[in-house]
Parts: structure tokens; C-alpha cells; sequence
């Protein structure tokens, strides 16, 4: 076991270390004006939960999982349809399931499975990815996830589940023709799920993002006052439990959508930076073990918790910085969410498993 843990990737558990740090830092700040939330106890005993799977499942040969990617599949899809039935919603989404006050969110412990059940699929007919039977087959593996996820609806993790199907087709090469073909697919379902799925909030984001002038006391307002904590951190930031944004709660959702926000105001440049040296950091080391790993299944483990993880951070800072649409999601290790943080970490179990088992 300690030749095992020996083998750990060490460089990629710091710069983990140090983003979770940067993010229950941000959540005690947060619950300096909202004392009665417990943001901070709930996301340390989620944390303490992902940190034993990490080293249980990393001590596991990654290969044995192989074998129960489709029973877990299965399993998924039978709770992602169960949860709209009894699930609870939650800021208009209907994606969780609540024992007592805690909660879990079954569509952020389907990312990992999803993952798994699309590096089989690919690691099995990597050499005929490009044929349209492939093709079809790998796309309908993902469809009804995708279908059940936006029925919540949560078009944030629908798009991140896509991504990440969408990367792994790419990476193996598509014909012209099916790229094209999926491309109108695409525009189609947009507008298929504007005028059928979308909520009227989340037609209001992008909305105001297309005109982010039209609305600011509206649908506009958080995305605006996420800017103005961003440029009000300066250099240096305000102080951890003196930004007016999460103390004053100019900022709704401070410590799920908008924590960049609260971290830029509260530790300025300086603290944006040394995040975003961290991010880099863990982005280097995946890549590292992605091009040294020669086995295919491992592969597309490593390249799609690298899409996930890279996803999840564009596109929560993106919207923070009102470059992207508000989706909901959550900043990958940052952002309050037991579900989230558990998911991520056995993610990065399974990436320590196959650097371990690939020695």
C-alpha cells in the first residue's frame, strides 16, 4: 500500500490541495454574513468523504472498474429518471434527493460514470470510431442521460455530458459529413429546447447575455454585481470577510455560481492569480498522465475528467466575468456542493489508480 501511494501523483495532490483550500477559504467568508447556512461544516464533511474515495478507489487497478461500467450505466439512468419523479427542486431544477438537511445531486455522480461507460465503449472500438455505426451507437449512449438531465432541467451539465462525448468523438476523428450532420442536430435541439425545455430564468440568462444593458435590477443584476466585486478586489482584495458582495449579499449564490467573484473581491489579483497558477498546475500534470498512459480505456478516462474539470472552470469563470451565460455550474473543487466535490474527487482517484497501475 505505501509503494502504492508512493506512486501517487504528488504534484497533482498539491495543486489540488491548494485549490480546495482557495474555496473553503471563500465558503467561511461567505458564511461570516450567513452564519446559520453551516456552508463551511457540510463542504469539510463532503471533503473528508472525497478524500477516502480518492485513496480507495486510486488503490483499486483501474482496469477491475472496466468490468462494471454497465451495470453502474444502468444504474445511472434509472436514478437520473427517478429523480424527476421524487427528487426536490432546487433554485428550479429538479435534480436532488434530500436525507434530512443533507442533499445529493445524482447528475454530478453521473458525470464519472458516464466517463467510464464512454472510454469502454471507445477503448473497445477505438479503431472504428470514425464509422457511422460507431458513431450512432456512442451518441446513444449519452442521448437519454442527456434527455433526463434536461428534463430537470439542467442545461449546464446536459452541455458538460455532451462535451465531454463530443471531445472523446473528436479525439478518435469524425467524418466531415458527421460533423456536419451533428452540427444541425445541434442548432435544431437549441431551438427545439428554447421553445420546449428551457425555463423562463434560464431564457433570462442568456438573454441578458446577449444584452447584458437591457435588465441590470433583473436578470441581468447578478452578473453585474458579480463584475463590480471582481474589479473592487484590485490588487490586493479587500480581505477575507470584508467583500461587500458576500458580506452585504449583494451576490446571489456567492458560494455556488459566483465564489470566483467573492475570491477576486476578497484577495484581489494577486489571490485570482495564484488560483489560476494552481489551475494550471493541475491542467499540466493531466495532461502529463494523459500522454504517457498507452492503455485506451485509461485514455479517455484521463482525457475526459480533463474536458469536465476544464469545462466546468471556463465556463464558471466565464460567467462570472460575463463572458458566458450563468449555467449553474459549479467551479470544480471551489464551489459549495457535497455531490460536485465527492464526483471530482473519484475522478482524481481514478487518474492516480492508472498512473499507480500503469507503472
Amino acid at each position: 500500500m505505501l509503494a502504492k501511494l508512493k506512486s501517487f501523483d504528488w504534484m497533482l495532490v498539491v495543486a489540488l490541495g491548494g485549490i480546495v483550500l482557495f474555496g473553503l477559504t471563500a465558503l467561511y467568508s461567505i458564511g461570516l454574513g450567513r452564519p446559520d447556512a453551516g456552508y463551511l461544516e457540510r463542504q469539510a464533511t463532503a471533503l473528508s468523504i472525497g478524500l477516502v474515495l480518492m485513496v480507495i478507489v486510486s488503490l483499486v487497478n483501474y482496469r477491475t472498474v472496466k468490468n462494471f461500467t454497465i451495470p453502474l450505466y444502468i444504474a445511472t439512468v434509472i436514478v437520473l429518471a427517478a429523480v424527476l419523479f421524487f427528487g426536490e427542486k432546487v433554485r428550479g431544477t429538479r435534480g436532488w434527493f434530500f436525507v434530512g438537511s443533507f442533499g445529493f445531486q445524482p447528475v454530478e455522480l453521473a458525470k464519472p460514470v458516464l466517463i467510464l461507460a464512454l472510454a469502454r465503449y471507445f477503448s473497445v472500438w477505438t479503431r472504428q470510431v470514425g464509422r457511422i455505426r460507431t458513431f450512432l451507437v456512442s451518441a446513444a449512449i449519452i442521448a437519454l442521460p442527456v434527455g433526463l438531465i434536461l428534463l430537470q432541467p439542467d442545461f449546464g451539465s446536459a452541455v458538460i455530458v455532451f462535451a465531454i462525448w463530443f471531445s472523446m468523438v473528436i479525439a478518435r476523428g469524425i467524418p466531415k459529413r458527421l460533423l456536419l450532420s451533428l452540427a444541425v442536430l445541434c442548432a435544431v435541439g437549441m431551438m427545439g429546447a428554447w421553445l420546449f425545455l428551457f425555463q423562463d430564468y434560464q431564457k433570462e440568462r442568456i438573454q441578458s447575455f446577449l444584452f447584458p444593458r437591457s435588465d441590470t435590477s433583473g436578470a441581468g443584476y447578478n452578473v453585474r454585481q458579480a463584475l463590480i466585486a471582481i474589479g473592487g478586489g484590485q490588487v490586493l482584495g479587500a480581505g477575507i470577510g470584508a467583500g461587500s458582495g458576500s458580506q452585504l449579499r449583494f451576490l446571489p449564490e456567492a458560494q455556488t455560481d459566483f465564489i470566483f467573484a467573492v475570491i477576486a473581491e476578497e484577495l484581489g489579483f494577486v489571490g485570482v492569480l495564484s488560483l489560476l497558477l494552481l489551475w494550471t498546475l493541475l491542467f499540466y500534470r493531466l495532461v502529463s498522465i494523459l500522454r504517457k498512459t498507452t492503455d485506451d480505456f485509461a485514455a479517455f478516462i484521463v482525457f475526459g475528467s480533463l474536458i469536465i474539470f476544464f469545462m466546468q472552470f471556463v465556463i464558471t469563470v466565464g460567467g462570472n466575468l460575463g463572458l458566458i451565460p450563468i449555467t449553474g455550474l459549479v467551479l470544480p473543487f471551489i464551489s459549495y456542493g457535497g455531490s460536485a466535490l465527492v464526483a471530482s474527487f473519484t475522478l482524481v482517484g481514478l487518474i492516480q489508480s492508472i498512473r499507480i497501475h500503469s507503472a
